[in-house]
């Protein structure tokens, strides 16, 4: 993902056990942060794994220093 704000990201998220690369789900956004949030709130809005929501809620966190579960993308592409 580029570290540059606002180029056109896309956020993959492979399950790592299978052997074909499987998706689990993918993300877009503005920049790496919008790409982030989009595929954490993608995991949580249709029903995946704990473990994969976290990871990714942990990559956003690194990333921006708040907590996907305090952010809404609204209010977060509103902050910006």
């Amino acid at each position: 993902m580029p570290h540059e704000l606002g180029l056109e990201t896309h956020a993959v998220l492979y399950e790592a056990e299978q052997h074909n690369d499987h998706v689990l789900a993918m993300g877009h956004g503005g920049d790496e942060a919008e790409a982030l949030l989009d595929l954490w709130a993608t995991l949580r809005d249709h029903d995946a794994s704990q473990d994969a929501i976290a990871h990714v809620g942990e990559a956003f966190t690194r990333r921006t220093g708040g907590a996907p579960l305090n952010v809404s993308r609204i209010n977060y592409l509103s902050s910006r």
